[in-house]
Formats: structure tokens, C-alpha cells, sequence
């Protein structure tokens, strides 16, 4: 049985207030189908908003645009937790960063463990910069600095 709560556990909030890999469901603007991606540079703002920097280009914001549904897939805390809520957009254009990044909030409706029965997640997904360290790291600070603000 799955457990379903309407806004993050204290320990998500934690997990989610540094710079981590989610898996991101909107509705394609033009097909009507579910429209998966991933995100990185992600911060809970509170138990009930995410907020995320994303592309400005990229197609979740045009599928946002067209429709608010918005799911995030978390994989911490030994398990996968679907959160559903709604997606706004906040800005096309996040202040003071070197890249066009949109910020969009998450408002959180609900949180469910999704982990099938009997398993546990043992590590979680990890990833790196494939490009310049020093660039990556100066980057994601400001990222994450600018997405705290507010």
C-alpha cells in the first residue's frame, strides 16, 4: 500500500534544498502525451513549493504555458516519491545568471512513496558536469543562489 501525504516531509525539504536529479512529467503542448525530462538545479522553497531552473527553450516550458500539470519523480531517502501539483511559471528569464534559465514553481498537491513493495532504494541516482569543473561549479552556485531568493 502506498502512502500519499499533500505536501513534503520535512526530510524531502531537506533532500530537495540542494542541487539533485529529478525526473520531470508535463503534457506535451502539441501531441497531448506525457512529456518526460530531467532537471538538476532544484530547491523547496517550502513543504509545499519546488522551485526549478530550466531552459528557457526547453519544451517543458511550452508545455507549461499550454498546461499546469506538472509531476516531479524523486529518488531520495531510500525510495521514489511521485509529486503532482501545479506548474507555474515564474519567470522566463531568471536575473543575474550568464544563461537563460526559466524559473518555474511547483506547487505541491500531493507526495506518494511510489517504491514498489519490498524494495529500497540503496543509492541514490548520482551524476557529473561533463563540461569545464570550475564553469559547472561557479554556475550551479548561482543557480542555486538565485532560486533561493524570493
Amino acid at each position: 500500500m502506498t502512502e500519499k501525504w499533500n505536501a513534503l516531509t520535512d526530510s524531502l525539504v531537506k533532500s530537495l534544498q540542494r542541487e539533485t536529479y529529478i525526473l520531470t512529467v508535463t503534457m506535451h503542448a502539441e501531441k497531448q502525451t506525457p512529456y518526460l525530462h530531467t532537471a538538476s538545479w532544484v530547491y523547496a522553497k517550502d513543504a509545499r513549493t519546488i522551485r526549478i531552473a530550466i531552459d528557457a527553450e526547453s519544451q517543458i516550458i511550452k508545455n507549461l504555458k499550454q498546461r499546469s500539470y506538472l509531476m516531479l519523480a524523486v529518488m531520495e531517502e531510500g525510495s521514489t516519491y511521485a509529486i503532482e501539483g501545479k506548474g507555474v511559471l515564474i519567470t522566463e528569464e531568471m536575473e543575474g545568471l550568464p544563461i537563460q534559465l526559466a524559473l518555474v514553481e511547483c506547487q505541491v498537491e500531493e507526495v506518494e512513496d511510489i517504491m514498489f513493495d519490498g524494495g529500497k532504494l540503496t543509492t541514490p541516482p548520482h551524476f557529473e558536469k561533463t563540461y569545464d569543473i570550475e564553469a559547472a561549479a561557479k554556475l550551479d552556485k548561482q543557480v542555486m543562489n538565485a532560486l533561493q531568493q524570493g
